[in-house]
C-alpha cells in the first residue's frame, strides 16, 4: 500500500500558518505531518532540509503579501485613495500578524534571510515612496514618509501583542498617519 504524501503546497501553507504563530520553533516536521495526516517522509519528498522549507515559506509570504499590497492599491484611480488603501492593507494584514516579526528575528541569525528581508522591505518602501511622490512630494520627502509609515507599522504590530488597554483600529491608524504625515494632494 503506497504511503500518503501531502502536496508541497499543503506543507508550505501549513508551515506559513505555523510560522505566523510561533516562528521557526513552531515548524516541527512530525507535528505538521500529523496535522496533514502523513509521515515525515512526505516532508523530505519535497524539502531536502528544513532551511529549504523555511525558504519556500518565506517566498510564499513574499508572493502572497507584497504583491497583494501593490495590486490592491493600484486598483484605485485616485493617488490619495491608493495610499490610504495601501496603508490600510498593511495595518489590516491579520494573516501575517507575527510573520514579519518572526522573520526579522530569524534574519538576525541568518544572513540569507536578512538579505531577503532587506529586499522585500526596500520593495515595499520604494512602492509607497513612488505613490507619495505622485502627491507632489520630492523623492527625498516621499522616501522619509514611506520609511516612517513602514517603521510605524512594525512598532504598532509589536505593540498590538502587549497592549492591555484600548487600541486604535487599523482605520484609526490610517487616519492618524495620513493627518500627521500630510498625505493629501498638494
Amino acid at each position: 500500500m503506497p504511503k500518503k504524501i501531502a502536496s508541497k503546497d499543503a506543507w508550505v501553507k501549513l508551515g506559513f500558518r505555523k510560522f505566523c504563530v510561533g516562528g521557526v520553533d513552531a515548524l516541527r516536521v512530525e507535528a505538521m505531518g500529523r496535522t496533514l495526516g502523513v509521515s515525515k517522509a512526505s516532508f523530505y519528498h519535497f524539502f531536502k532540509t528544513r532551511d529549504v522549507f523555511i525558504n519556500d515559506i518565506i517566498n510564499h509570504w513574499r508572493d502572497l503579501r507584497t504583491e497583494e499590497y501593490i495590486v490592491l492599491s493600484q486598483a484605485k484611480s485616485d493617488t490619495s485613495l491608493e495610499i490610504n488603501t495601501l496603508i490600510l492593507t498593511i495595518f489590516s494584514a491579520e494573516i501575517e500578524d507575527d510573520f514579519l516579526i518572526h522573520l526579522r528575528r530569524l534574519g538576525q541569525a541568518n544572513g540569507a534571510v536578512r538579505d531577503l528581508l532587506i529586499e522585500v522591505e526596500k520593495q515595499r518602501i520604494d512602492y509607497a515612496c513612488s505613490s507619495i511622490e505622485r502627491l507632489g512630494y520630492s523623492h527625498e520627502v516621499a522616501q522619509e514618509k514611506a520609511t516612517i509609515i513602514y517603521n510605524y507599522y512594525l512598532g504598532w504590530r509589536e505593540r498590538q501583542k502587549t497592549t492591555l488597554g484600548p487600541t486604535r483600529t487599523p482605520a484609526e491608524e490610517l487616519t492618524l498617519l495620513v493627518e500627521h504625515l500630510g498625505l493629501c494632494p498638494q
